[in-house]
């Protein structure tokens, strides 16, 4: 999977299904179209202690989402990714039976199949990137602010989102308390 120099499409859905590819002569990252969208089942948000731990892919280890990946410590976590190792030595160490990496795109490679949600912590000009790819295969997503770069990069993320009917949530930090509402 090499997306260097990427771009992202200028129009969603891509016109094709299949898998995650970069069209060669328009240097544009091409998402997958999956046969059917992923749904959302309505008790898996009732009240009451979960059936099962949420599987998750975390981007970004280290700094914030050091901070993202506390707040779900309690779930499954299956792959940890930071392109600097430093970064992510804490959390290594705290999850050790999690596979890392220091590329999303090889991680996903790796462990699409066997994750059910992302969390994004990348820096803010990268949040777009690693996102729509896991929206694009089919994982529900936690996205740290900023959502993306540009108005685009969002509008991609919305349809993503609203296609594949994915869960979604935009970190706040501490303004989605009660102390802001």
């Amino acid at each position: 999977l090499d997306l260097a120099g990427a771009d992202f499409p200028s129009s969603w859905p891509p016109p094709h299904a299949g898998t995650l590819t970069v069209d060669a002569t328009a240097s544009r990252l091409v998402l997958p179209v999956l046969e059917e969208p992923a749904t959302v089942e309505p008790s898996a948000f009732a009240p009451g202690e979960p059936k099962e731990k949420v599987r998750l892919a975390v981007v970004g280890a280290g700094n914030r989402g050091s901070a993202n990946l506390k707040g779900v410590e309690a779930e499954n976590i299956v792959a940890l990714c930071d392109v600097d190792p430093a970064h992510a030595v804490k959390a290594r160490a705290q999850f050790p039976s999690a596979q890392f990496f220091t590329d999303y795109r090889k991680m996903f490679d790796a462990v699409a199949n066997k994750v059910d949600a992302v969390v994004v912590s990348t820096p803010d000009h990268t949040h777009a990137h690693a996102s729509l790819i896991a929206m694009g295969l089919g994982k529900h997503l936690y996205c740290e602010k900023p959502l993306a770069h540009s108005v685009e990069e969002v509008r991609l993320m919305r349809q993503a989102a609203k296609d594949r009917k994915l869960v979604t949530q935009m970190g706040t930090q501490i303004h989605a308390g009660d102390n802001y509402r």
